[in-house]
């Protein structure tokens, strides 16, 4: 059922690459016939870490102190002195993921920055 969501929390930098996250992720998960690594490795990327890591211009992220909050759309960061960001979000799931929400908050925060 689709719904609202709002969320806060933490994104840290942290230095790992997709294909550091997804060879140790296979170590212990079997990789669903669908994909073809290391071909696929976005879409592998997003789906089987949707809601654990956010990418944004090369650099990966792991989401800490997430909380689920409730009502109307909100895409907001905060960037810490440790290059680590806040976030508050607020999407209607039946029409935007957390990703989605999450790279428009980028968006937003690039914008007001070359401002």
């Amino acid at each position: 059922m689709s719904d609202y969501e709002t969320k806060i929390g933490t994104l840290e930098k942290i230095d790992l690459t997709k294909e550091q996250i997804i060879e140790a992720w296979m170590t212990t998960n079997e990789l669903p016939n669908y994909y073809n690594y290391p071909e696929d490795i976005d879409e592998i990327f997003r789906d089987e870490f949707d809601g654990v890591y956010v990418e944004n211009k090369g650099q990966i992220y792991v989401i800490v102190n997430e909380k689920d909050l409730d009502n109307e759309d909100i895409y907001h960061l905060t960037e810490n002195p440790d290059g680590s960001f806040n976030y508050i979000l607020k999407y209607y799931n039946g029409g935007c993921g957390f990703d989605e929400a999450i790279e428009t908050a980028f968006n937003y925060y690039h914008e007001s920055k070359e401002k």
